[in-house]
């Protein structure tokens, strides 16, 4: 899916938060942080802070942080 999107247009950032919430069920970690970091760009170039989809992907790529802290920490 990721490939099929338009390289950084404001209206893909949804998609790319979706894929992430998707990747972060399945703990598959190492594929969602790329894709939150590329979702994360997106929206600070389109976005002011505080705007609802822009705080969503914040909140996700700290969940991310931490589960792959937790995953490190386990080892």
């Amino acid at each position: 899916m990721e490939a099929t999107l338009v390289e950084e247009h404001p209206f893909d950032a949804p998609q790319l938060i979706n894929l992430v919430e998707l990747y972060l069920e399945h703990v598959r970690c190492e594929t969602a942080e790329p894709i939150c970091q590329r979702a994360i760009r997106i929206m600070e170039k389109a976005f002011p802070d505080g705007h609802p989809n822009l705080d969503r992907i914040k909140v996700n790529y700290a969940k991310l942080k931490n589960k792959r802290s937790d995953e490190q920490g386990s080892e």
